[in-house]
């Protein structure tokens, strides 16, 4: 009787998983992607002080709803290959990016970096499609 018992605990537990697994999918974040290459006569402070306002406009932009960085690992750069620098940001809606391009704290930082860049790009896109 425990081992029936048990056998089907489990299996509503993994019926439980499998009815929340389609909402998960379908909560697809917006994901915007910046690359930066940094002008070479900037100090290690200068990047670091972007470096800082990058990671502070989460907290400062509710509709920012996941944030990554980091730094390139590659130690060669190419004409194909110039960015130093990755910022990922991740929203619920075209709005939702909207509200951070056109908020006070996201113009901020473009005024701190517009002058100290080599080489900038940018993408958005819907994870794993639309």
């Amino acid at each position: 009787m425990n081992k029936v018992l048990l056998v089907l605990s489990v299996a509503l537990l993994g019926l439980a998983a499998c009815s929340n697994a389609p909402e998960r999918q379908s909560q697809k974040l917006l994901k915007h992607v910046v690359l930066f290459d940094f002008n070479d006569d900037l100090s290690d402070e200068q990047v670091r002080e972007i470096e800082t306002a990058f990671v502070n406009m989460p907290a400062q932009i509710e509709a920012i709803k996941t944030f990554e960085w980091g730094t390139d690992i590659q130690t060669e750069k190419t004409a194909t290959h110039p960015f130093t620098h990755c910022f990922v940001f991740g929203f619920e809606s075209e709005e939702g990016l909207k509200t951070y391009v056109d908020h006070p704290a996201h113009k901020k930082v473009g005024e701190m970096v517009k002058d100290k860049l080599k080489t900038v790009s940018f993408v958005d896109y819907w994870e794993n499609g639309k």
